[in-house]
């Protein structure tokens, strides 16, 4: 899929799920949500790139562009 959110970021519902876990442990400054908004983030981080290999795997170059012109988390 390259069309819509995906045309610029590869990863469009783990960006929404950094964003909602870190405003949420911003909004309620408790370190329970601190904790858990570090823990998520680390495992996204452990993820990822493990998923982005599968990906090339099974697509091959085909991927390797799109990730050339996509941001992970972020628009390029």
């Amino acid at each position: 899929m390259t069309t819509g959110p995906y045309t610029w970021i590869r990863h469009p519902l783990y960006t929404a799920m950094l964003g909602y876990g870190t405003s949420l442990a911003l909004v309620t400054a408790n370190w329970v949500f601190i904790v858990l908004d570090v823990a998520m983030i680390a495992g996204l981080f452990a993820r990822v790139p493990k998923e982005e290999q599968m990906m090339i795997e099974e697509f091959g170059e085909d991927y390797k562009a799109y990730m050339q012109k996509t941001g992970r988390f972020f628009p390029k």
